[in-house]
C-alpha cells in the first residue's frame, strides 16, 4: 500500500480525494472533518469572485501579447458561486432522499417541497429554478412545467413522503 509520506502514494491518495466531484469523495471528506472536528467547505474550481466578474477575468486572461488563453465557455461557471447555485448544478449526483434533505437544509422555498405533495406551485423563472425543476421532472417527481408571465407553473405529484 506504501506509506503515506511516500510522494507517489500521496498523489495517488490526492487524486482520489480531489480528481473528480463526486458525492461520495464529498461524503468522505465531510465525516472526516467531523471526526476531526473540522468544517469542511465545498466550492468549484474559482477564478473569480462573481459571475459580474466574468468579463473582468476575460481581458486578463487576454491581457499578454502573442498568448494564447483558452476563454470561452470553460470559464463560464468558474466562479464562487453560493451554496444553493452549486446544488443546483450538482443536484442529479445525489439520491432522493439528499436531495429533499438539502432542500430544507438551504432553506429553499416552501414550493420546492409543497410540489411533492401534488401541488401546482409557481416559481421564479430563474436559471437556478430551472435547473433544479429540470431535475425534479426527471425523477419524475413533475409532470410539467409551464412559462406563465414571468412565472413557472409546476404540476407536481403525490411524492411526500420520501
Amino acid at each position: 500500500m506504501g506509506s503515506p509520506t511516500d510522494p507517489k502514494r500521496r498523489r495517488e491518495l490526492r487524486s482520489f480525494l480531489f480528481g473528480h466531484e463526486s458525492p461520495k469523495r464529498i461524503r468522505l471528506l465531510i465525516a472526516v472533518g467531523e471526526v476531526y472536528n473540522i468544517k469542511c467547505i465545498v466550492t468549484t474550481d474559482s477564478h473569480y469572485l462573481k459571475k459580474e466578474h466574468k468579463l473582468l477575468h476575460y481581458n486578463f486572461l487576454n491581457s499578454k501579447e502573442n498568448e494564447s488563453r483558452e476563454t470561452g465557455d470553460f470559464y463560464n461557471s468558474t466562479y464562487m458561486m453560493e451554496k444553493e447555485e452549486l446544488f443546483s448544478w450538482y443536484i442529479q449526483k445525489y439520491d432522493n432522499k439528499e436531495v429533499m434533505l438539502y432542500i430544507k437544509k438551504l432553506n429553499f422555498p416552501q414550493e420546492f417541497m409543497m410540489v411533492l405533495d401534488k401541488k401546482r406551485p409557481k416559481f421564479q423563472n430563474t436559471d437556478l429554478n430551472k435547473r433544479i425543476l429540470a431535475d425534479y421532472k426527471r425523477r419524475g417527481w413533475i409532470t410539467r412545467i409551464d412559462p406563465e408571465d414571468d412565472m413557472l407553473r409546476v404540476n407536481g405529484r403525490k411524492i411526500l413522503p420520501l
